[in-house]
């Protein structure tokens, strides 16, 4: 919607509290498509949060970065959104991993893909899921956790009007290890 920022999940970590979504106003757009749209956001917050009293200062936050910077996750300038992040803690250091959807092509509708940030809101790392041998149509990640030195996107897949599960797995330099579509049963 224009003007609205919409938050949609949240993390915690002894840095901050982060949050992730998509925003029209705070995110900017190569406008490809001649119309500029929303773009992933990531929030974070102090751990003791005061009451707002301006609520026009960025929802009181540290900081918030668009996630990924323009062009954003896929190079046509279309609407993407973040649906999920989690923290995790390497080498002594915490990074923030996020996933969502965006439109990868003027013709789709979305493709999941993932960002890795420090602390500082810097994004490190973008990657998606478009390769050989993914084929869908469309997907999404939806949810995110990280063990030891692997990260799990969980989400859904669909082509020709199916949708299924859809489980990934990458390392912590974004490199995609294997990924599992799976049909609900119901």
């Amino acid at each position: 919607t224009k003007g609205a920022t919409r938050l949609n999940a949240v993390a915690v970590s002894s840095e901050g509290i982060y949050m992730v979504g998509d925003s029209y106003t705070e995110t900017v757009d190569d406008l490809f498509d001649g119309v500029k749209q929303p773009k992933g956001i990531v929030v974070k917050f102090p751990l003791n949060a005061p009451p707002l009293d301006n609520p026009s200062d960025v929802y009181g936050s540290i900081w918030h970065v668009q996630t990924p910077a323009a062009p954003g996750a896929f190079t046509n300038g279309g609407y993407e959104e973040l649906l999920a992040v989690t923290t995790a803690v390497e080498t002594n250091n915490t990074y923030i991993y996020v996933t969502g959807d965006g439109q990868a092509n003027t013709t789709n509708f979305g493709r999941m893909f993932i960002s890795k940030l420090d602390t500082d809101g810097n994004v490190i790392w973008t990657t998606n899921d478009v390769s050989a041998s993914v084929t869908t149509n469309y997907s999404a990640g939806r949810a995110i956790t990280t063990l030891g030195t692997n990260i799990y996107v969980a989400g859904g897949n669909a082509d020709s009007g199916v949708t299924n599960g859809y489980l990934l797995k990458f390392d912590v330099n974004g490199s995609l290890i294997w990924s599992n579509t799976t049909p609900f049963i119901g």
